[in-house]
């Protein structure tokens, strides 16, 4: 068993004495182990996966996967969501202004996400800030 995956090391916090990682380091928001399956917001009922700072190791979240039944069920709403015509019908000025509203939240929370993707990921702050700019872009 890989440490990424270790139960022991969640639930002892790392081993070193520190808290369990419920709440995220950088935006002190809890991390919510809940997975969007067909719109709605449910625990997944898949494997136990904990993420780790590749930098030092630190234990950032445990959260649960999504179980096979769950990933249908998250296939078949995509497909009746691709099939319903509410979004087809919408002017095309409408769409473009849900759109905008996107990318405006993720620059809003710009920091907070270039923060955990940095550590998530150990790439630097600098080139996480510009994921999550292109990320924006993408919905403008």
């Amino acid at each position: 068993m890989h440490a990424e995956n270790d139960p022991q090391l969640f639930e002892a916090g790392a081993g070193d004495g520190r808290a369990r990682a419920e709440v995220d380091q950088f935006s002190g928001l809890p991390i919510a182990d809940e997975i969007l399956v067909g719109g709605q917001w449910c625990q997944g009922a898949g494997e136990r996966l904990f993420v780790q700072d590749p930098a030092d190791g630190t234990l950032l979240a445990a959260i649960h996967g999504a179980d096979p039944d769950q990933v249908d069920r998250a296939v078949r709403a995509g497909g009746r969501a691709a099939a319903d015509d509410r979004w087809h019908d919408l002017l095309p000025s409408d769409r473009a202004g849900l759109l905008r509203d996107i990318a405006h939240r993720i620059e809003d929370a710009a920091g907070t996400l270039a923060r955990l993707q940095t550590a998530n990921t150990g790439k630097t702050l600098t080139e996480t800030g510009a994921l999550v700019a292109s990320a924006a872009g993408t919905f403008r």
